[in-house]
């Protein structure tokens, strides 16, 4: 019988094949190339999707505070008067970039009955606004 080391031709199995470990550069090229490119595909998503995350959370805000306005001349007792500048300063969340117009400025009496009015959001330079709201008049709700 012949010891378990040696193939069929008298030789031994470790010296006739090579035992590779680990990965090939090519192979680690080849991975890298593949992680570069979901890299690029995945990336501008991203932006986008976290530019469209931030406009969703400013809209939001906006819509929330021009409703709690009329909460806030009541509580206080009060008129609150607001105009774009001070409408703006009151949302700390609103991107420096967009422009803020008012039909009128919004006024809130004491008891919280709103004048109404309509709030609209301009790019610079964009004749259309991106976003509109109507503050109704008396109740102070918020369309779109």
């Amino acid at each position: 019988m012949r010891p378990a080391a040696e193939s069929r031709h008298g030789t031994t199995s470790r010296s006739r094949y090579r035992v590779s470990v680990g990965f090939t550069l090519l192979e680690l090229l080849i991975v890298l190339a593949v992680v570069a490119m979901a890299t690029a595909v995945v990336v501008p998503i991203a932006g986008r999707w976290l530019t469209a995350a931030q406009e969703r959370a400013w809209r939001g805000d906006l819509k929330v505070r021009l409703l709690e306005l009329p909460v806030m001349a009541f509580a206080r007792g009060r008129p609150i008067e607001l105009d774009a500048d001070a409408l703006r300063a009151f949302l700390p969340s609103f991107p420096a970039e967009l422009e803020l117009h008012l039909s009128a400025p919004l006024h809130y009496g004491a008891t919280g009955v709103a004048s109404g009015g309509i709030v609209e959001v301009y790019r610079p330079r964009e004749r259309r606004p991106i976003a509109r709201w109507q503050v109704e008049p008396v109740s102070g709700d918020v369309t779109p």
